[in-house]
């Protein structure tokens, strides 16, 4: 079982989302062959993410956390120094290993923010060679954290748990989630903004133009928006009906 929880262990911003979706992935007679390309697809689905920007998987450094970072200055010299492609190895390490969208087209504007996640101590794999087994049972990693990055200037951060095991299947399947889709290209403090948007008696102009925005233009957009409450809805139903066509080779 692998329940993702949509959240970013480092930064923190108003209005956090969480969706739990349990799936599973198959393992054949001749091997474990599901590619990790998959699990990218079955999350988007299920966080009716919209495929718009690069996505990887990795695994954190245990290592690292906030006080890694250093100090302000420091901090944002290593962010303007890693965005130019120049990484000291001595420099704190987020992760130990990178599962790279590399054959499936880099988004210009997800490139541009790509440097600030590279190290030269990380292993970058490509997801198109990388099977689930090897990352989710294989003993260098099935112990370690595991997140899945969307979007890297936003950078939604979905962090994936393995709860238990059980019968492998073909197609992924839903269990249980919470919450309504976030928008893609709403930024994260956007998104509280947007909600707010609709929980407003008497929208302001750019409130409104927010709401238009997202019900008219917006990638995963919704035609119904997200309020009068729907802002907590989750249709698993129509989750496992995008799912179902989903098999996993």
């Amino acid at each position: 079982m692998c329940p993702p929880k949509l959240r970013d262990p480092r930064v923190t911003w108003s209005g956090s989302y969480r969706l739990a979706t349990p799936c599973r992935y198959k393992r054949s007679a001749s091997g474990e062959d599901a590619l990790v390309p998959i699990l990218h697809e079955a999350l988007q689905v299920a966080f009716r993410w919209a495929s718009a920007h690069t996505y990887d998987f990795n695994i954190l450094d245990p290592a690292f956390g906030p006080e890694s970072s250093g100090d302000e200055n420091n901090a944002l010299l290593d962010m303007i120094q890693q965005s130019m492609g120049k990484v000291d190895p001595n420099s704190p390490r987020e992760y130990t290993l990178r599962i790279l969208d590399k054959d499936g087209g880099r988004k210009f504007v997800d490139s541009t923010h790509d440097g600030q996640r590279a190290h030269p101590l990380t292993l970058d794999k490509s997801s198109r060679n990388t099977k689930l087994y090897q990352i989710l049972d294989g003993p260098k990693y099935r112990d370690g954290t595991l997140v899945y990055t969307y979007d890297f200037g936003d950078r939604w951060e979905h962090l994936l748990t393995i709860t238990r095991r059980t019968d492998a299947t073909s197609k992924f399947k839903c269990l249980n989630g919470t919450g309504h889709g976030v928008a893609e290209d709403v930024v994260q403090d956007g998104w509280a903004e947007l909600k707010q948007a609709y929980r407003a008696e008497k929208p302001t102009t750019k409130q409104r133009e927010k709401m238009q925005w997202y019900e008219q233009q917006a990638s995963n957009g919704d035609p119904q928006g997200v309020g009068n409450g729907r802002e907590h809805v989750f249709d698993k139903q129509a989750v496992d009906r995008k799912l179902s066509v989903r098999v996993v080779n």
